[in-house]
């Protein structure tokens, strides 16, 4: 089976933290054969910066059942941890 990874980040990855003080990213892994299909099902769907809570979950429970796999990680900049990654 063909994949294809669909990926996107929401934040800056810089060193500084002031105004976005967290990044999240996301990748989605679909079967290569279904990713026009699935593209029209999302057509509408709102950047994830102007999405709601609510709208992430529809969109999650529309995904849910045409995906592989999805992975999400969200990392907090206003941490010691960050500034130390940056030396």
């Amino acid at each position: 089976m063909n994949v294809t990874l669909v990926g996107d980040i929401a934040g800056r990855v810089s060193e500084a933290s002031e105004g976005s003080d967290r990044i999240t990213a996301c990748t989605v892994c679909l079967p290569s054969g279904a990713v026009k299909h699935i593209r029209k099902k999302l057509r509408g769907v709102p950047k994830w910066r102007d999405s709601s809570t609510e709208r992430v979950g529809q969109i999650v429970e529309l995904l849910r059942g045409e995906v592989l796999t999805i992975s999400v990680v969200s990392l907090a900049k206003n941490v010691d941890s960050w500034v130390h990654f940056w030396k």
